[in-house]
């Protein structure tokens, strides 16, 4: 039913903790280094009672007259229950199938579960589920807390699979606003989403010192964009899978799957809090797998694979770092396989205050031409470090920063890319192409030698830095149409024996030192050439 790699099934924490709450604050920093501590539940049915000591109120569901069998409504019985027991309740949903029409809300409320380790929820399809205010996007199984005003902490929501398979049935499992204490752990979500209404998980940290975490929860089978199903004409694209848009405190989103849906996959972004997405499979979605911003946010061992061609589906990418500062991208593995023209790896949008790129590895073999990192124009600074791009599209850059008269740097360490594959007549064809004033180039290997006319270095930006590195093409190397540059330590060669570095007549004071240079410079008029202590093979 899933085709998640991961265990669907966590590792207990220690029995000596028996403050849930404990756990959670400590979630963030482990974030940064060592793996997360995973939730309480072990195997299906076997921790029914884990948090019977954790609530005042603890009641099973099916005591109270809740059908198990999928064939009646329990969405009017479970919401009398919340409102009659209230704060300090837990409700448990043994092994069954619960058929829900119609949305179960708390607005206001402390430390409340629901939880059912064994049970499947089936919402009504789009025709029968009754919605609320008149909109019939907003179909939700839970909603809790309030994003203005919000006085709500403690809720777990924890253990469900969601079965969706039957037609025109999509709906949002759950809506959570808390200031503290968002436990949602272990939800598999079945079918595809096909309702046209708002995606399955919405979930926002509304006081600044509140952490939170969505941990497992897994919507592998995508999304029909809204003009495929009868919601069409009231959202725009279609569902999102998991939102977190309303956000000033912490959370962590940890080992989720979500794939195929017409908006972005994961969309953390507006509000100044903290992101974490920890590990978790992400696939092909429309505008980005994942879409990141926040105030030290971080996105550490995702897997990206955009590998499936849709209709609706306009640039799929894998992370946007739409804004923020001191966003953090690391250890993540892209692959962009998908023919969609203009998708892009990583891109950092133009709001993006400052973020750093840190041993991320992505590839393609698209049959059209696509970019491997994008800085926009307007980007602040940007740092790409012990980076590999292995790109064999039809075309595109490894790595497009642009921005010519930007007054944020950019600085590539120690970041490879190498090419397999021939351009087409779309163009974009250098390793790397450079287009911001005060660029720094470290350490940069970049080998294009499967296509005739790539470059391996396109630099078009005055007062850049070259240092170190190998540039190699077949064309040439470099190609430089730049100002007051500087060239240290380079090696530059064409595999076709033209000049390892050739300089248009748009160049000007640049400096060429301690390198090797296979057969040479090519210089096509540049106004003032220094060289000095260069190899020359």
């Amino acid at each position: 039913m899933s085709d998640n790699n991961e265990s669907r099934t966590n590792q207990p924490i220690d029995s000596t903790i028996s403050d849930r709450r404990t756990v959670l604050k400590g979630l963030g920093a482990a974030a940064i280094g060592a793996p997360l501590l995973a939730s309480r539940r072990t195997s299906a049915g076997a921790a029914y009672d884990t948090y019977d000591d954790d609530y005042g109120t603890v009641i099973d569901v099916t005591d109270k007259g809740a059908d198990d069998t999928g064939n009646q409504s329990v969405s009017g019985l479970v919401q009398g229950l919340l409102d009659d027991n209230g704060d300090d309740t837990l409700l448990k949903f043994p092994q069954g199938e619960y058929y829900m029409d119609e949305q179960v809300s708390m607005s206001n409320f402390n430390h409340v579960g629901i939880f059912g380790p064994e049970a499947t929820l089936v919402p009504a399809d789009y025709h029968n589920f009754t919605y609320a205010d008149g909109n019939p996007s907003d179909m939700q199984l839970f909603s809790f807390g309030r994003v203005d005003n919000c006085s709500s902490n403690d809720l777990l929501f924890q253990g469900f699979e969601v079965d969706q398979t039957a037609d025109d049935t999509g709906i949002r499992v759950i809506e959570a606003a808390v200031n503290d204490g968002l436990e949602v752990y272990e939800i598999d979500i079945y079918g595809r989403h096909d309702s046209g209404t708002y995606g399955p998980g919405r979930f926002n940290i509304r006081s600044s010192s509140g952490t939170g975490i969505v941990d497992n929860f897994r919507a592998p089978d995508g999304a029909a964009h809204v003009s495929e199903t009868p919601n069409d004409g009231n959202l725009w694209r279609g569902p999102t899978g998991i939102v977190n848009n309303k956000h000033v405190g912490e959370l962590t989103i940890k080992h989720c799957t979500i794939k195929g849906f017409p908006d972005n996959g994961v969309y953390a972004d507006d509000g100044d809090g903290k992101r974490i997405i920890y590990g978790g499979l992400f696939g092909t979605s429309a505008t980005a797998a994942l879409r990141i911003g926040g105030i030290d946010s971080v996105v550490k061992y995702p897997t990206i694979h955009i590998d499936t061609t849709r209709p609706n589906f306009q640039k799929p990418g894998g992370i946007r770092i739409e804004d923020g500062t001191n966003v953090l991208v690391r250890d993540a593995t892209i692959t962009l396989d998908a023919a969609h023209e203009g998708m892009q790896g990583i891109v950092v949008m133009d709001a993006c205050q400052s973020a750093t790129v840190r041993n991320v590895d992505i590839s393609s073999t698209s049959s059209e031409a696509i970019h491997g990192i994008v800085a926009n124009p307007g980007c602040g600074p940007l740092t790409v470090e012990d980076t590999t791009i292995d790109w064999s599209p039809a075309g595109g850059y490894g790595v497009w920063i642009k921005g010519e008269s930007s007054p944020a740097n950019v600085t590539l360490d120690n970041v490879t890319i190498t090419d397999g594959a021939s351009v087409t007549g779309a163009g974009f064809r250098e390793g790397i192409r450079n287009d911001r004033e005060d660029t720094t180039l470290t350490d940069v290997e970049v080998t294009q030698t499967s296509s005739s006319d790539r470059h391996a270095l396109w630099n078009r930006a005055d007062h850049s830095h070259v240092n170190g590195g190998t540039y190699e093409a077949q064309k040439y190397g470099i190609l430089d149409e730049s100002g007051f540059t500087k060239y240290d330590g380079i090696t530059a060669k064409s595999q076709r024996g033209n000049e390892g570095v050739r300089l248009l007549d748009a160049s000007h004071d640049i400096q060429i030192y301690n390198s090797t240079l296979y057969n040479g410079i090519r210089d096509d008029g540049c106004a003032g050439l220094d060289t000095s202590n260069n190899t020359i093979k």
